[in-house]
C-alpha cells in the first residue's frame, strides 16, 4: 500500500482490544486512537507498493530507589518506540525510531525501504501472498491500582521493606517500579491489535554492616496488590542472617533448587528469544535443523 488515504485505512477490519483491559484514556502512554493515527501517517509515507508492518511500544514508569535504609531517588519516565517493516514481494527492510514527528517517521520509512534487498531472481516471481488474520486470546493484564497516581502508597510500601532490615541492624537497598505499557501491532493488510498492560517490579538486597552476609528477594507482577512488601523484606533479611559466617565447600556436584523468581528470570529470555519457530525454520538458532543450509553457515549445528 503506497500513499493510501487515511480514510481508506483498514476499511473493513475492526480495531481489536480487550474491553476489560481498557485503561480509559490514560494519557501517560499512547492510546488506541493515537496508535491508529500514528500508523496511518506511517503508511501514507510508504512508496513502491508492498506491505507496511508497524510495531509500537509505549510506556510510562514511576520508580523509587533506596539505599542504606533511606529512599534516595524517585522519578518517572515516558517513552515510545516505533518499529517499521516494509515488505515488497517477499523482500523486506526494517528501521525504528523513538521520534513521532512526520519528518522522523518519513525518514524511518525511507530507511526501511532503502534496506530492502531483493533476490537475484526477478521479484515479480514472488507476489505477496494473502495473509489470514486469526483470532487470539486476550488476557486481562491491566490493573488500575498498579499505576494509581497516589505515590504515597508506593513510598509506604518501600518503608515496609526497609523497616525489618533496620530493626535487625542490617542495611537495605532496593528498587520499586510501577509501569503502564501498551503494545500495538498494525499492518497495511488489515491487522490491528492493541493491548495495554501494567507491570510492577520490586527487589531488595539486605547486607550485614560488616559484609559477612547478604540476602536478596524480588518479584515482578502485573498487579501491585499481589506483592507483599513485608514478606519480601523478611525473605531478604533471613537470607542475610543465614549467610553469615560462610564455610568453604569442596568442589563437586551439588543439587541447586531455584526459587520461583529465579526460574522466571531464566525461562523468560528462553521463551522470548530462543523458542522462535520462524528462526528455526530458517536454520537459525539452537533449535534449527543442523543439516539446514543456513545452519552450516551460522554454525548452529
Amino acid at each position: 500500500m503506497s500513499s493510501s488515504p487515511r480514510s481508506l485505512f483498514w476499511p473493513s477490519v475492526p480495531f481489536v482490544a480487550s474491553p476489560s483491559a481498557d485503561p480509559g484514556g490514560d494519557d501517560r502512554f499512547l492510546s488506541q486512537a493515537q496508535c491508529r493515527e500514528l500508523v496511518a501517517r506511517i503508511v501514507s509515507f510508504a512508496t513502491g507498493g508492498g506491505n507496511t508492518n508497524v510495531g509500537i511500544d509505549s510506556a510510562w514508569a514511576d520508580n523509587l530507589r533506596w539505599g542504606r535504609n533511606e529512599i534516595a531517588t524517585g522519578g518517572d519516565t515516558r517513552q515510545s518506540n516505533v518499529s517499521i517493516n516494509r515488505e515488497i514481494r517477499r523482500a523486506w527492510g526494517s528501521a525504528s525510531t523513538n521520534a513521532l514527528t512526520d519528518d522522523a517517521l518519513q525518514r524511518c520509512v525511507q530507511r526501511a525501504e532503502a534496506l530492502i534487498v531483493f533476490n537475484q531472481e526477478s521479484p515479480d516471481d514472488y507476489p505477496d501472498p494473502p495473509r489470514a488474520i486469526h483470532p487470539h486470546v486476550m488476557p486481562t493484564l491491566w490493573f488500575d491500582r498498579t499505576v494509581s497516581p497516589d505515590e504515597t502508597e508506593r513510598a509506604a510500601a518501600v518503608d515496609r521493606m526497609i523497616a525489618p532490615a533496620a530493626s535487625a541492624n542490617l542495611m537495605s537497598a532496593g528498587f520499586l517500579e510501577v509501569a503502564a505499557r501498551a503494545r500495538s501491532v498494525m499492518t497495511s493488510e488489515g491487522l490491528a491489535r492493541y493491548y495495554p498492560y501494567t507491570t510492577v517490579q520490586c527487589s531488595l538486597t539486605v547486607r550485614d554492616p560488616v559484609a559477612h552476609g547478604s540476602g536478596w528477594a524480588g518479584v515482578d507482577w502485573n498487579e501491585i496488590a499481589r506483592i507483599d512488601p513485608a514478606r519480601l523484606a523478611a525473605i531478604a533479611v533471613e537470607k542475610c542472617q543465614r549467610s553469615r559466617n560462610p564455610v568453604a565447600v569442596e568442589p563437586g556436584r551439588f543439587t541447586a533448587i531455584l526459587e520461583p523468581q529465579a526460574v522466571c528470570d531464566l525461562v523468560t529470555p528462553i521463551v522470548e528469544y530462543a523458542l522462535d519457530r520462524s528462526a528455526a525454520e530458517r536454520g537459525i538458532g539452537p533449535f534449527a535443523d543442523p543439516n539446514h543450509p543456513a545452519s552450516l553457515v551460522w554454525g548452529n549445528g
